[in-house]
């Protein structure tokens, strides 16, 4: 597939943007994790288990390669299940994920963090999200293109 400059240049400046948001977006989550380290270790040294936090999240890559932010909940899973995982995902609306998701299973404190870092980290998963779809629909096309404008053999039409 050959790509002219324009092509390359379109495409190329769609994964630098992308790598920009999903380095901005890994900052924010490296911050909630450490606060929430700070805030978990506090509670285990006064040996008061019931205040730890649950919720956290991750940047994770998906099968299609777009990559994602994911509200992992950490808390007490069930024994001996035959998926045995640290976390739980926390499912996500249409729009990213709401404070009232977190609500009934956090912590007062871990309210508060989350409250300060759900709207950032929504944000950022929205425009990896396009990013995505953008350099997707861009893939099609071009095949499409491809396909069309490729010259074909007289010898192939002749054929059939």
């Amino acid at each position: 597939m050959i790509k002219t400059s324009a092509e390359g240049s379109l495409l190329s400046s769609i994964n630098a943007v992308e790598s920009e948001v999903r380095s901005q977006a890994k900052v924010q989550v490296d911050m909630y994790w450490e606060a929430w380290k700070a805030h978990n270790s506090i509670h285990l040294a006064k040996g008061d288990l019931k205040q730890l936090g649950r919720f956290a999240p991750l940047m994770r890559k998906t099968s299609t390669g777009h990559e994602d932010i994911d509200w992992r909940d950490f808390g007490e899973a069930f024994f001996r299940k035959k998926n045995k995982h640290y976390s739980k995902r926390v499912k996500p609306y249409k729009d990213g994920y709401r404070l009232s998701q977190f609500r009934r299973q956090a912590q007062d404190w871990e309210i508060e963090l989350i409250n300060e870092y759900l709207e950032p980290l929504n944000r950022f998963r929205a425009e990896l999200k396009v990013y995505h779809e953008c350099r997707v629909l861009f893939n099609r096309y071009q095949r499409k293109y491809i396909q069309k404008t490729s010259p074909q053999t007289e010898e192939n039409n002749n054929e059939q």
